[in-house]
């Protein structure tokens, strides 16, 4: 995917405080699946086993080693990024309905691509 710009068209706030951090190799125990949006799939709940930190991981990014425990086959971040209507930001990789992007201040995070719109 190529990187673009994009303007927010609806407040985006993060859910967490709290983030993972994590690199390629990392162990995470794996828990329930989101399925609350339809145009969020393959996100699953996890705790990175490093840190005691919870929070969502793209399923794509994770090999399973068991039912209950995998690793990280990347680098990942789940960090939101607090995005106003009318900023504008790079989106840098989409991800299961979600965009990873940075902002003018070059803060980074995830934003869900329903809140923004391409320039």
């Amino acid at each position: 995917m190529k990187e673009y710009r994009a303007v927010v068209i609806k407040d985006h706030r993060p859910e967490f405080s709290e983030f993972i951090e994590a690199i390629a190799g990392d162990e995470i125990e794996v828990g329930r699946e989101y399925d609350k949006n339809p145009d969020w799939k393959n996100w699953v709940w996890g705790r990175h086993l490093r840190t005691g930190v919870s929070s969502w991981i793209p399923r794509q990014l994770l090999t399973l080693c068991s039912s209950k425990k995998a690793v990280f086959n990347s680098a990942y971040s789940s960090k939101e990024l607090r995005a106003d209507k009318k900023e504008e930001v790079k989106v840098i990789r989409e991800l299961n309905g979600w965009a990873w992007c940075v902002n003018k201040d070059k803060e980074e995070g995830w934003i869900p691509l329903e809140n923004l719109e391409r320039l």
